[in-house]
């Protein structure tokens, strides 16, 4: 099972801050693997890379919690509902977030999760052979 260790990104600016990313493991043929520390100043543009290995169809989310404060949800990336996900994240496994302009206020722990969903099908479509009543 991979590390849970955390992961720090610190941004340079008048007063120093840190925006820390936690690594998920998951069970079975899944995981997630996140950014390591990476040093930025404030203004500037920050992608955290989320990559990730799944056996079926992955759901990535992305939460964030401020100090002293909830997790709050970023965002969902499905394979239906991401441009880039069909295009470049199914190929390279990757659910990176970009955030532009980092400012202190956006010192955070950022969380990376994968939700993984294997699509069956039981038994036959029904065919309803009775006409209109």
């Amino acid at each position: 099972m991979p590390s849970t260790r955390p992961e720090m990104l610190t941004m340079n600016s008048s007063l120093d801050f840190l925006i820390l990313i936690l690594m998920f493991g998951g069970t079975n043929s899944n995981s997630v693997k996140q950014t390591d520390q990476v040093t930025i100043s404030e203004g500037a543009s920050v992608t955290m890379n989320c990559t990730y290995t799944s056996t079926g169809y992955p759901t990535l989310f992305w939460y964030v919690q401020y100090p002293n404060k909830p997790l709050q949800f970023l965002q969902e990336e499905t394979m239906e509902n991401s441009k880039n996900f069909g295009a470049r994240n199914i190929k390279d496994k990757n659910s990176p977030i970009v955030k532009h302009s980092v400012q202190v206020s956006d010192s955070a722990m950022y969380y990376c999760l994968l939700r993984d969903t294997v699509l069956r099908t039981q038994g036959k479509p029904y065919r309803n052979l009775k006409g209109p009543e």
